[in-house]
Order: structure tokens, then sequence, then C-alpha cells
């Protein structure tokens, strides 16, 4: 394929952060488990901070940030593909407000699909390191998210 006919993301999708937001989708072996692994698409307007405070790991961010985190979280809570995670790192971290610290990379991992022991953790940790390209690009769906959002407001 030439340059001329790459695909190219466009600038608003990048910062669509709606119901059908798009993440890219990367398939990384560990022994002899496939983890489906997704990522926010380069150029996502989104930024995190993380820090570890009395004994708790706090993940910061603005309210576009909470707003596709919420949908990370929600559309997870009805995952249904086994070892799916999401990974959160690189360009999408800043530095911790406190201290200027670099920040952690973020796993979501659902525990009731996606099993990890220390070993095959310590090995997926270090090729997330080094995704390289993605398989493909997913429409990560939250249904009913917005529909609850505005229920929720109107209680107010």
């Amino acid at each position: 394929m030439n340059a001329k006919h790459r695909k190219q993301q466009r600038p608003a999708n990048a910062r669509e952060g709606g119901d059908g937001l798009k993440l890219h989708l990367h398939l990384v072996p560990v022994g002899d488990t496939l983890f489906r692994v997704l990522t926010p698409r380069t150029g996502t307007q989104i930024r995190f901070s993380t820090n570890f405070f009395h004994e708790t790991h706090h993940i910061l961010s603005d309210f576009a940030g909470a707003q596709f985190l919420s949908r990370l979280m929600w559309g997870l809570a009805f995952q249904k593909q086994p070892e799916t995670l999401i990974y959160i790192g690189g360009e999408f971290l800043a530095p911790t407000p406190f201290d200027a610290e670099p920040s952690d990379p973020i796993a979501l991992v659902p525990a009731h699909l996606t099993a990890l022991n220390a070993k095959k953790f310590a090995v997926l940790r270090a090729k997330l390191k080094n995704l390289g390209p993605p398989a493909t690009t997913v429409r990560w769906r939250t249904w009913g998210l917005d529909e609850m959002r505005r229920a929720a407001a109107e209680g107010d």
C-alpha cells in the first residue's frame, strides 16, 4: 500500500469519546495465551496521571479523561471476550501533578475474564512497552451508559 492511499485518522474522530469510540486492538501472545489488548488511538485527546499515596493507587485526569475512563469501565463490565484488557500508556500519560514524577501505565483487567498470574503478567508487561502497530481498530460500545447518565442528571 503506498503512502497516498494509507488510511489517516481524521482529527475529529480522535477527539470523539461517545458511544462507539474507536480503540486499537493489539493481539499479544504470552505463552499459550493470546491477549486482546485495547489501547486509545493515537491523537485521542485524553491524558492521565497516576500516583500511589496512602497505600492506594490513584488515576487523575480532567473531565474528558473521566468521561473516557467511564466508557472504558462500562464496556469492560459487559465484556465477553476472554483475555481482554485495556492498556493506557505512552502519550496518554502525564507527569504526576504532585511531584512531576513519571506516571505508571494503567491496565484495566476484568478479573472474571482475564486471569493473570505473576509470571504471565511480567511477560505481558514487558511486551506492552513496545506494542507496535495494532491488528485492527474496534468500536467500543457502551449501550445504556448515556441513558443512565441522563436519568441520573434528571434525578438531581
